[in-house]
């Protein structure tokens, strides 16, 4: 999906004032977590994150997580939500699963626009008072307020964006995954290609991606052609074979190997175990 089909439908808003329960959790659709006040330490994916009052953190479905607070008072608003409203009529709370009971075929699937499909960590006060607004109403349910969350969501996270946008380096960030994303299909893409496109050195823009992203240029190449393959081993009956050369593997036994790597099921597993939802 693109940014202009963004149409969050929220299952879940509320204003906790207690210490987050540290568990090894993820979910089954998207969070949105605002920290008006409290600090800590957020693992995802295996990778540490420090946060502190006034922070939004969003996390895409399917994202392994767990937070360490310190010991101080906490107030935080909590959100689950699609970032579409293909699936409003699943009305009720997907809820978290901890790490070893989480179950795949619990996801709705759909593909994520790339500037949703990683965490992101913002200090950013002005988000509160609308995001304390959009709890408010989905408590209280006036009229409408179906959708004035989900506008006041969508101008959040698109909020998110325009901040993510103001940081250093963010447009070499934008024009190298732009890159990626126009020439994942390529086999022949790899580091040097893309550095050298950019007239950068490959441990450069590594490192640059590592630092903005959290991956280097690598995962995130082969995070995003892994993702673009589930997409399609689950919304077609394409043989893997093509499968791997339409997201850029140069062979099926590579593409099997590494998306058992990522997922811990081969394609054919995989297909077998999420085609149910469609």
């Amino acid at each position: 999906m693109s940014l202009t089909q963004l149409n969050p439908h929220i299952r879940y808003a509320y204003h906790y004032k207690l210490p987050i329960i540290s568990l090894d959790s993820r979910c089954y659709d998207c969070r949105l977590f605002f920290f008006k006040k409290g600090r800590g330490r957020l693992m995802v994916e295996g990778k540490e994150y420090h946060f502190s009052s006034e922070t939004a953190i969003f996390i895409p479905p399917g994202t392994r997580y767990r937070f360490y607070m310190e010991n101080e008072p906490t107030s935080y608003l909590v959100f689950n939500f699609d970032l579409v409203c293909d699936f409003a009529h699943f009305e009720q709370s997907l809820g978290t699963a901890q790490a070893e009971e989480f179950d795949p075929k619990k996801m709705l699937h759909y593909q994520l626009p790339m500037e949703f499909s990683n965490p992101i960590f913002q200090k950013n006060p002005q988000l509160f008072e609308s995001l304390e607004k959009c709890t408010t109403d989905f408590l209280n349910k006036p009229p409408y307020y179906k959708e004035v969350c989900s506008a006041r969501m969508k101008r959040c996270l698109l909020a998110l964006l325009q901040c993510e946008a103001a940081l250093p380096n963010s447009s070499a960030i934008r024009k190298i995954t732009d890159y990626v994303q126009s020439h994942y299909s390529e086999a022949s893409l790899t580091n040097e290609t893309i550095a050298a496109h950019f007239h950068y050195h490959p441990y450069y823009i590594s490192n640059l991606m590592k630092k903005h992203t959290g991956k280097t240029l690598h995962q995130y190449l082969l995070s995003y052609r892994i993702r673009l393959a589930k997409n399609l081993l689950i919304t077609t009956n394409t043989d893997i074979g093509t499968v791997a050369w339409k997201c850029g593997f140069n062979s099926s036994a590579y593409f099997i190997k590494i998306f058992k790597n990522h997922t811990g099921l081969t394609p054919g597993e995989y297909r077998k175990k999420n085609m149910e939802n469609f």
